[in-house]
C-alpha cells in the first residue's frame, strides 16, 4: 500500500475489512476473512527481499499469522481451486480474557489460530527442497521449523509413497503450546517427520 508510516497498515485497512465483514456475513480479523480462512492464511513474501515484523505501539500487536504484521510485498500461493481438502480443524480462537460479548463489540479481537502441528523433516526438505518460501530467510533457523497444514491435495498418481501435496504454515515456537509464523509453501506429504500431530496455537 506504500503507505509513509508502516504502523498505519492496519487502521487504513479497518474500513474495508468492516464492510467484507458486513458484505460475507462472518467475521474477520486482521484482513483474513473467516469464511476464506484456509486462502487468506496461505500469502507468503514476494520477491527476495524479506519481510520485516512491523513493531506497533503499546496494545496494537498484530498476529504473526496476519500480513498486516508485516513491511514488504506479498503475495497468495497458488492453490488450485478443485480437489483441495481443506484442514477443519483450523480456525480462529478466541482471545484469552475476552467474553462473547466483547467479541461482537471488538471484531478484531481474535488474535489467535488454534491449529494442529506437526514436526518437519529438515534434512529430507533441505535435500529435496519444495516451495518453502521463508518471510526473513536469514533469521530462520530450518532445523527448529515446524508446520501447520491447511490444505491437502491428493491426486490418484500420489496415492502411493506419500506424495499428496501439502499447502503448509511454517511455524517456530516460542513457548509451550504457542507457536509464529515465519513462512509458507507447499511440501509433499513425505516431509512430514511423523503423522503425529499436536495443538497449538499461532499468536
Amino acid at each position: 500500500m506504500n503507505l509513509t508510516v508502516a504502523t498505519d497498515r492496519s487502521v487504513a485497512i479497518s474500513g474495508l475489512e468492516k464492510r467484507l465483514a458486513s458484505g460475507f456475513e462472518g467475521r474477520t480479523a486482521y484482513g483474513v476473512i473467516e469464511c476464506y480462512l484456509h486462502s487468506s492464511l496461505l500469502w507468503q513474501r514476494a520477491g527476495e527481499t524479506p519481510l520485516r515484523r512491523i513493531k506497533y505501539p503499546g496494545k496494537r500487536s498484530i498476529p504473526s499469522w496476519s500480513w498486516m504484521a508485516y513491511d514488504g510485498a506479498i503475495q497468495y500461493l497458488d492453490v488450485p481451486k478443485e480437489g483441495v481438502e481443506w484442514n477443519n480443524f483450523v480456525s480462529f480462537a478466541q482471545a484469552h480474557g475476552l467474553t462473547a460479548g466483547s467479541l461482537e463489540n471488538n471484531p478484531i479481537s481474535i488474535n489467535e489460530l488454534k491449529v494442529g502441528v506437526s514436526a518437519l523433516c529438515a534434512a529430507e526438505i533441505q535435500k529435496d527442497p519444495w516451495t518453502m518460501t521463508l518471510d526473513d530467510p536469514g533469521a530462520t533457523n530450518i532445523e527448529e521449523l515446524a508446520c501447520v497444514v491447511i490444505g491437502r491435495r491428493m491426486t490418484s498418481s500420489d496415492s502411493r509413497g506419500g506424495n499428496a501435496e501439502l499447502y503448509v504454515l511454517f511455524v517456530k515456537p516460542v513457548f509451550m503450546d504457542g507457536y509464529q509464523r515465519v513462512g509458507a509453501g507447499r511440501i509433499q506429504e513425505r516431509h512430514l517427520l511423523a503423522k503425529r500431530v499436536i495443538a497449538g496455537r499461532i499468536i
